[in-house]
């Protein structure tokens, strides 16, 4: 993933953050996805199905799916005692699909 130190910069800049990583990397999109929403990081992921990576991508295929991408929030602002402190993202996306 990114360094601590990256991730503390992204935290402290509150960008909006574009994640388009390799399909086979979807479990590794989700954990940094659950990561920056639980800061209130505004995260949208691109859909690179259908391409080995972004880089086979020309420019307007990735700027047609940069359009197109899911924007993902937060599901509850405050943890629940005793509950683990991020959100099962593959069970929630199965469950609205």
């Amino acid at each position: 993933m990114f360094s601590s130190k990256s991730f503390n910069k992204i935290i402290q800049y509150d960008p909006v953050v574009y994640i388009a990583l390799d399909p086979d990397a979807e479990a590794k999109s989700n954990d940094i996805i659950n990561k920056l929403i639980y800061h209130d990081i505004q995260v949208y992921k691109i859909d690179v199905s259908g391409f080995e990576d972004v880089g086979t991508m020309t420019k307007n295929q990735f700027l047609q799916r940069k359009e197109e991408a899911k924007l993902f929030r937060k599901i509850y602002e405050h943890p629940l005692p005793g509950k683990q402190n991020t959100i099962d993202l593959p069970r929630i996306l199965s469950r609205i699909a």
